[in-house]
């Protein structure tokens, strides 16, 4: 899907990221969301959406993997994302 598609917009003209959470990493994003402000700017936050939606796509294959310690994706997570990952 294009990174674009989890871009709206709210009332205010504030650009949020809201993503459905990707089944294979559920188990270490504790909502069934992901949504993220992205600012007023419209190319910032294009370019914020990109990101996140790299990363993202990122994580869930790197779950494939069975050599990734889950320490690796939890610090990715709280460190990129802002997210507080289930423990």
């Amino acid at each position: 899907m294009e990174p674009t598609a989890y871009l709206k917009t709210t009332s205010t003209g504030l650009y949020k990221y809201r993503r459905r959470t990707p089944k294979e990493l559920k188990d270490y994003i504790p909502t069934s969301e992901v949504v993220k402000s992205l600012g007023r700017k419209h190319d910032e936050a294009i370019r914020k959406s990109l990101v996140i939606t790299q990363l993202l796509d990122e994580l869930t294959q790197l779950t494939q993997l069975q050599s990734i310690p889950k320490t690796l994706i939890l610090s990715i997570l709280s460190d990129k994302l802002n997210i507080t990952p289930k423990s």
